[in-house]
Formats: C-alpha cells, structure tokens, sequence
C-alpha cells in the first residue's frame, strides 16, 4: 500500500524577539491509508503544530510535507484553502 502522507525533515522555528524556539526537529513520518495515529506529548512538543504544518496552516521553515502526492509546502494560499476543503479534517480535544 503507497502512502498517503510522507513528512520529510519537518522543522518549525519561531522567533520570539531575538530567540528562537524549535517546535518540530526532522520530523519523519509515513502513514497509509486507513492507518490511523495518534500524537502525545508535553505541552511545547509540537503536537498542535504539526496537524497544523500539514494542513497549511503554519509554514515550514525547513522540508516538504506530502499529502496524497501533493506538496503543502509549495502550494499558495487559495490552493491551500482548496486542498483543507476537499482533504483536510481536524480534532482537537476541548477539555485540555
């Protein structure tokens, strides 16, 4: 089975005046479809950030993220909003 997503060296940095926060560090991850998981974590380790990164709503700083053969990171903002409406859904937990 192919896999509908692939993460290549994921990195998000912040910067937060002359310091930068590392939030996700080569992140690599393959997942097919009809496979399911789930991401745990401290608070600050990047488990909102990364849905977040694959779904366009945050940008990369470094990498390519791949969903259903089509490149996150190099589509515009009205291709990104095209791609969330047809391919994309989020949840989150409200008690946390």
């Amino acid at each position: 089975m192919e896999d509908l997503i692939v993460l290549n060296n994921v990195r998000k940095v912040y910067k937060m005046g002359d310091k930068r926060i590392v939030a996700l560090n080569d992140i690599n991850l393959s997942i097919k479809e009809k496979e399911f998981i789930c991401l745990l974590g401290t608070s600050g380790s990047g488990k909102s950030t990364l849905p977040n990164m694959m779904a366009g709503l945050e940008k990369l700083t470094k990498s390519e993220i791949i969903i259903n053969s089509q490149h996150v990171e190099k589509m515009n903002e009205k291709e990104l909003a095209k791609f969330r409406k047809l391919h994309i859904g989020l949840c989150f937990n409200p008690t946390t």
